[in-house]
Formats: C-alpha cells, sequence, structure tokens
C-alpha cells in the first residue's frame, strides 16, 4: 500500500485498494472545521471533511520537515557525546545501531553575528593544539561552541568547546591523537544543545580547512646533565627528566651505586636523601615506560663535612655613660678571651670566658648580671663567674647537653653585654689496647703496698746474707794464720 500524507497526494492515487490500511489515518489537511482534519479510511476511501482531531485511534501523519534545515543526524542516545567543555572535549562519533534519531536543525535568527576563524597556523600534529578565533556565541543555559572534524561528508569527530564564552582570540582545540595525517575540515558553530532525545539548534557552521601531521618521532632520552656534588650531612634533592618516555616512567639504578643516604624515586625520577658518606660514586640510571627506554651514566661527588669556623663577635656597641663634661667617652664590653675555642664532648673540663669593661675595668665584676648560651639564660648552677674583669666557667655537665655545632655566649651587664661564641664537637674516637705502640710495656697486674713490702723485705734478706758471708770468710782468714 501506500501511505499518502495529504489531500493532493491522497487524490492522485487513483485505485482504492492502494490506500486500504486496517485503520484509518490522519492526513496533513485540513477538514472543513478548525477542529477537523482529513483522514482516510481504511477501506481507502479520502474524507476531506474530516474527522475530529482530539480521538486518538488513528495513525498520525509525519511531520513536515524541510531536510535543507537538517545540519546533520546522529543518534537519539548518546549520538552527540562529547567530553567535559573545553579545549579537549573532541571525541569519536559512533554509529548508530538503532533506527531513533537525534537531529541538529539550522536556526538562523539567534545566532546572526557569529564567526570563526584560524588563528596562525592551519596545520597541526595530531595530538597537537589549533588556535582559532570565534565571536557571535552566547552566554545562556544549554548555550555551547562546538566542533566537528570532518572528512568529506563523515563526521569524525564532536565535542562542545566552549561553554558561557561569547568571544574568544586564540582559543586552543585539541586535535585528537589518533587522527590519521591528512586534510580536514573543522567546523565551528555556536549551538543550543540538549540532551538525548531532544532535537538540538545551531547556526551555520564555519568551515575551516586544517591539515594535519603525524607526530615528531621522539628519541627517547634522558635529558639531564650532570648531577651537582652534595655534602655529608647536608640533604640533597635533584630530579631526573627524560623526553620519549610517552607512557607512565619508571626508574632504576642498574650499574654502580648512589651516594650511601640518597636513594632514586622509581615514580619522580628524584635523587634525593641525606649523603652520610664521603666520595665518587659512578652508577646508570634507566628509565622506561615498557615500550620506551632510556639510560644514562652519572656520577655525585660528596665532600666531607667542613668544621663550623665561628663567625667573630659583633662589633661592640659604645655607650656614652663614662666620664663627665668635655670628659665623656664611650664604654663597651668585649670577650678578651675564649671566642672562638673548641670544646670536645666526654672531655670531662669546663669552658672559660673572659669579658672586660673597654673603660674602668674594675667596674666590671661589680656589674655582671648573668649569662645565656643560645638566647637560653644560664642557670648559676652550671657556671662560675669570678673577679679579675669577668672570668666565667661554664660547666662540663651543662657542655655536654648542648649539639655539636657554633654555640654564641653573652655575659649581661648593667649597662650592655659582651658576645662570644664557640664550637661543640664530637667526642674523639676510643683508642683500641691494641693500637698502643710496641715499646710499651703492658702492666697486668697493678703494683700494691704489699708487693712493695715483700720485695724491700727480700732485698734485706739477701743484703743480710752477704754481709755474714763476708765476716764468715774474715774469721776463717785469721784462724788459718
Amino acid at each position: 500500500m501506500l501511505w499518502p500524507l495529504s489531500l493532493a497526494e491522497a487524490n492522485q492515487i487513483s485505485f482504492q485498494e492502494l490506500r486500504e490500511a486496517s485503520n484509518y489515518w490522519w492526513l496533513r489537511s485540513p477538514g472543513s472545521g478548525d477542529d477537523l482534519a482529513a483522514y482516510v479510511i481504511s477501506y481507502g476511501v479520502v474524507t476531506e471533511g474530516g474527522r475530529f482531531v482530539y480521538r486518538s485511534d488513528g495513525v498520525r501523519p509525519a511531520f513536515n520537515l524541510n531536510l535543507s534545515s537538517v545540519l546533520f543526524t546522529s543518534a537519539a542516545v548518546g549520538g552527540k557525546s562529547s567530553g567535559t567543555a573545553g579545549a579537549d572535549a573532541l571525541t569519536p562519533v559512533g554509529t548508530n545501531s538503532g533506527n531513533e534519531w537525534k537531529l541538529t536543525l539550522l536556526d538562523s535568527t539567534n545566532y546572526p553575528y557569529f564567526t570563526a576563524s584560524i588563528n596562525g597556523s592551519d596545520s597541526v600534529e595530531a595530538g597537537g593544539k589549533i588556535k582559532i578565533d570565534f565571536s557571535g556565541a552566547k552566554n545562556e543555559a544549554n548555550e555551547y561552541v562546538s566542533a566537528m572534524i570532518v572528512s568529506g561528508s563523515d563526521i569524525l569527530y564532536y565535542g562542545n568547546i566552549a561553554s558561557g564564552k561569547t568571544a574568544e582570540t586564540g582559543y586552543e582545540i585539541t586535535i585528537p591523537a589518533a587522527l590519521q595525517p591528512g586534510n580536514y575540515e573543522l567546523h565551528v558553530f555556536a549551538e543550543r544543545h540538549y540532551n538525548d532525545n531532544k532535537t538540538d539548534y545551531a547556526c551555520q557552521p564555519k568551515k575551516l580547512s586544517i591539515t594535519v601531521t603525524a607526530p615528531a618521532t621522539v628519541t627517547p632520552a634522558i635529558t639531564t646533565g650532570s648531577l651537582p656534588g652534595g655534602t655529608e650531612g647536608t640533604a640533597y634533592d635533584q630530579p631526573l627528566a627524560a623526553t620519549g618516555i610517552t607512557g607512565i616512567p619508571t626508574w632504576s639504578i642498574t650499574a654502580g651505586t648512589l651516594p650511601a643516604g640518597l636513594s632514586l624515586d622509581p615514580s619522580t625520577g628524584a635523587i634525593a636523601g641525606t649523603p652520610t658518606a664521603a666520595g665518587t660514586y659512578p652508577f646508570t640510571v634507566n628509565v622506561t615506560d615498557g615500550t620506551n627506554t632510556a639510560t644514562k651514566d652519572f656520577s655525585i661527588t660528596i665532600a666531607p663535612a667542613s668544621t663550623p669556623t665561628p663567625t667573630p663577635p659583633p662589633t661592640p656597641t659604645p655607650t656614652p655613660s663614662g666620664g663627665s663634661g668635655s670628659n665623656v667617652y664611650s664604654i663597651w664590653y668585649e670577650v678578651i678571651k675564649g671566642h672562638g675555642q673548641t670544646w670536645a664532648k666526654g672531655s670531662g673540663v669546663p669552658l672559660a670566658f673572659t669579658a672586660k669593661r673597654s673603660a674602668e675595668d674594675d667596674k666590671t665584676f661589680s656589674l655582671f648580671r648573668g649569662a645565656e648560651i643560645d638566647g637560653t639564660t644560664l642557670d648559676q648552677a652550671h657556671y662560675t663567674a669570678t673577679a679579675g674583669s669577668v672570668h666565667l666557667s661554664v660547666s662540663a655537665e651543662y657542655l655536654e647537653t648542648l649539639s655539636e655545632g657554633t654555640h654564641t655566649i653573652r655575659a649581661f651587664f648593667t649597662d650592655g653585654f659582651a658576645e662570644g661564641r664557640f664550637i661543640v664537637q664530637a667526642a674523639p674516637a676510643p683508642v683500641p689496647a691494641s693500637a698502643a705502640p710496641a715499646n710499651m710495656t703492658r702492666v697486668t697486674s697493678p703494683q700494691t703496698a704489699d708487693t712493695n713490702v715483700l720485695l724491700l723485705t727480700i732485698s734485706g734478706v739477701m743484703l743480710l746474707l752477704a754481709l755474714a758471708g763476708l765476716r764468715m770468710t774474715t774469721r776463717n782468714g785469721r784462724h788459718s794464720r
């Protein structure tokens, strides 16, 4: 059978049987009243007077569609998919496996001034970015600037490249990395975009010609130059960089060793830590993403930790408090003995300093008010102060509580202070017994007082015996004579 859609079409079919159906259907032509529409009875008779349109038992006619207003079609569900609105929104257009379609229709009235053009080069690598200028879009709900990559009559990619923007200059669009090299059209247009199963409306797209080239081949390589040296006991942090590793990188040491205390992060490629031993350490670094691999030889030199040099005490600030009238003179305090000295942990000896007044030194001790080390007031139990300028003696017990390094001591007076610095070092390593000189005789048991008495007693006995022998010899000689 045939399905005419209007009275004119229905009356052109001369054979009634060609219009027969299981039920009547409506025509798009009006009937004899405002609420009547012409229809075709099930056995094929055309009724021009019409039937009331509120009836729902007939077949509805197709709408009168102007095909020139259809910009493009897509699947009714998921056909116009887009990534998050923005430069990277272009996504592949799938095929419609069903029989329901979504239409994007031309709206020639709402976007009268929309325009778009290429900004700069029209050649771009796949995966790269191309710049465009556009204007005349709308900043309203559901309004977007969209783009399509078209090859011939095939739409390959679609996406909402901007939202809430009426105009942009130099706006970047990411060309999909999977797009094959070739010449394409980039269609840019403003549209009112709704969800699935709803009609969209757009202006006439601006068709921009672009050339897509293959990405440049990058040879995998570690691009970091030589690595800086470090210092024993000082934190070290140096990142490594590479090109041509397109996947997730994995870093490793394949030969040699890093300085003790340093390690290589397998994810970031950073060498970090605190070196604990001086020396030069060569090693080989490898980075791979499973497909691309690069290696490079490096060397890190770690310098030994240096003994800190104390900074000189600050220049005393003179205080104009001495003398009177035309004989006024400046007064200050300074450490004249003990600045810059080094004290070793475990030595058990106190640390001595002498502070002096620049004038009227006989007042120095009477004006002394206390001391501090590194800004902490020194309890009197930890030092002694004696006259003769001011002699400070800091106890070894307190010094043992200080960290290794440079420290500052201050002696406070009623009218000023004196400042000096000193260094605390670690206790020296003990000398093993096996290291004693060869010409030294080791005593395995101590000499006691009893031992000395015994030796003296034995010596006395031997002397008496010698004298007795001498007398016997003399007597025998006389007797023989």
